[in-house]
């Protein structure tokens, strides 16, 4: 799948919406990693654009950014995913649009 494919859904990125460069919420209480251990992460995704507020640094590139709001606090955040990460998404957030195919 080609980064072309993916279409924005879903809470649309503004700048209010904080970067995380950790994967986490700036809150503190709660990040993707640590979502494994007690909930899906995936689960915690609102939002996914193909439009970047700037580029990312990942040397394979990026499919676009994801937004997730933190089940602690509920503030929403966002980071840059892969193509790689990007099809995962796709197969396991639950609330990700599938295609009609």
């Amino acid at each position: 799948m080609a980064k072309d494919e993916f279409v924005a859904w879903g809470e649309k990125y503004h700048p209010d919406i904080k970067y995380s460069s950790s994967w986490g919420c700036p809150c503190g209480k709660w990040g993707w990693f640590t979502g494994f251990i007690k909930d899906n992460p995936y689960g915690h995704v609102v939002g996914f654009s193909p439009e970047q507020p700037f580029p990312t640094h990942h040397e394979e590139g990026s499919a676009g950014i994801i937004i997730l709001e933190c089940p602690r606090c509920f503030k929403k955040f966002w980071f840059h995913i892969t193509l790689e990460h990007a099809r995962y998404c796709m197969k396991l957030c639950p609330q990700w649009p599938k295609s009609a195919d």
